[in-house]
């Protein structure tokens, strides 16, 4: 019987909770629920997140594996982002671009990570999450320094979407919207499929207006959500009884039902923890089987863990059969030297007279002369200003050629805001009157001899579609 532990750690800035399970052939065995709090003693070091964390674990006889790490929703940022790709790799490789437009700032100094609402022909709508890139690290190191190897780091809404997924709570057929709240936070998602998800998190700042605060977060979580119009109930946990369900009924016009995030076992196995921190905890732990898409270390820091013996056994492989290798070349070379000098003496031996009886007369090759004229050719262009010296087409006669593709494109309505020359391409953005307008125009500029669009992005805004295209020569 396969047995593997698995930690998950749900950190917040003050202290964290972790949930040590046990995978089974039939599913999770809990073994404990532990909160680590950093200690300050005075003329001493502030203990750090990650050596309370040892303790804790420690004192509980904890078997230490590679945790899994969901972050409070304080510590990073979340934005709906349209992709114009479907698949997965392109998204992925595209989504920092997208999401810079969103933050509108330098996502350099950013983690991302993202979950995918949906896809369709015209692209995919995403949900990016950014965290602070140091800020991640700092945590990262910590771990490292006391034994931890986070194998995951993502955000608490998507572990306690998993939570809620496997333990099946309040789950049917009908759409329904999620409100969890928290001490200072609260959390409103949807569930699709075995692990999809769509979510909003808000700070709360006053425990007395909680109500009110669900009530305008609600209808904007609903009208941002996709197929949110089906929507046709609420599942409350308000673990502090602070909101009154006959009113936020009445301002959503949606039907309110409380549940118990926990039932009576679980909750028996966090009666020292919150609530929402044991199943934000307990759902990181079960990313070990349902794999977390939305992680921000693969982004900034991948994790290696679980290839370390796997390297070491491949490096002492690899040792030996370049040993074999080596011993395996070195014999046939020597077979080859000896078969080498046979034939060698064989060529002395017949060579003056084979020549001077069946070669004849040499022929002559032209191509030495084809080259010289390939040459003169290609500097008489480079003088010309046709042809850059590394033999690609100059930055002026693809500016020029770019205008007469323009002027030439006299039925596209195109409005030109920039035109950007590099080294080796030209970026265009604008705008034109609908989208096959601006196909319109890629189309042109791709038929011209000299020209071709390498990549471009489109977007419609305004009643006109707004296009930037890089442009590099044929």
């Amino acid at each position: 019987m396969e047995i593997k532990n698995s930690l998950g750690f749900y950190i917040k800035p003050d202290a964290a909770t972790v949930v040590s399970l046990v995978k089974r052939e039939q599913g999770f065995d809990f073994v404990d629920c532990v909160k680590g709090i950093p200690e300050f003693e005075p003329d001493k070091p502030p203990q750090t997140m990650g050596q309370a964390l040892i303790v804790a674990c420690m004192q509980k006889q904890l078997v230490l594996s590679d945790p899994h790490i969901a972050l409070n929703c304080g510590s990073y940022n979340q934005h709906n982002v349209h992709s114009q790709f479907a698949d997965i790799r392109k998204i992925s490789q595209t989504i920092r671009f997208d999401a810079e437009e969103a933050i509108a700032t330098d996502a350099s100094d950013l983690a991302i990570s993202f979950n995918v609402i949906n896809s369709d022909q015209t692209g995919s709508d995403v949900t990016v999450f950014s965290a602070s890139r140091k800020v991640l690290s700092d945590i990262l190191i910590d771990m490292q320094n006391n034994n931890f190897d986070p194998a995951v780091m993502e955000p608490d809404i998507a572990a306690l979407a998993r939570f809620i997924n496997h333990t099946k709570i309040g789950v049917d057929n009908t759409p329904v919207l999620y409100a969890i709240i928290a001490r200072n936070h609260g959390y409103l998602f949807t569930l699709s499929g075995k692990s999809g998800f769509q979510s909003r998190t808000f700070v709360i700042r006053n425990n007395s207006q909680v109500g009110e605060l669900l009530g305008r977060e609600i209808p904007l979580t609903i009208a941002s959500l996709y197929g949110g119009d089906e929507i046709s109930r609420i599942e409350l946990f308000d673990g502090q009884q602070q909101v009154d369900t006959v009113k936020l009924t009445e301002r959503t016009r949606l039907e309110v039902r409380q549940f118990e995030l926990l039932n009576s076992t679980q909750t028996a196995w966090a009666q020292d923890c919150d609530p929402v921190d044991f199943a934000i905890a307990y759902g990181s732990a079960l990313a070990v089987v349902e794999k977390s898409h939305v992680d921000f270390r693969q982004d900034f820091s991948p994790y290696q863990g679980r290839r370390m013996m796997f390297e070491k056994t491949l490096k002492v492989l690899s040792v030996s059969v370049t040993v074999m290798l080596l011993s395996l070349g070195l014999f046939f070379q020597m077979r080859l030297y000896v078969n080498n000098n046979y034939v060698q003496k064989l060529r002395d031996n017949f060579e003056a007279q084979y020549s001077s009886v069946m070669l004849g007369k040499k022929f002559t090759s032209e191509e030495p002369l084809n080259r010289l004229k390939r040459e003169l050719t290609q500097i008489r262009q480079v003088k010309e200003g046709q042809l850059s010296a590394s033999g690609q087409a100059s930055v002026p006669v693809m500016l020029a050629n770019l205008i007469q593709t323009l002027n030439d494109a006299g039925n596209v309505s195109i409005n030109i805001e920039t035109i950007s020359i590099g080294g080796k391409n030209i970026v265009l953005t604008g705008d034109t009157a609908s989208r096959q307008n601006t196909l319109d125009l890629f189309s042109a500029i791709d038929k011209n001899i000299a020209l071709k669009v390498s990549q471009y992005a489109y977007d419609l805004k305004a009643g006109r579609d707004n296009f930037r295209v890089t442009i590099i020569p044929k």
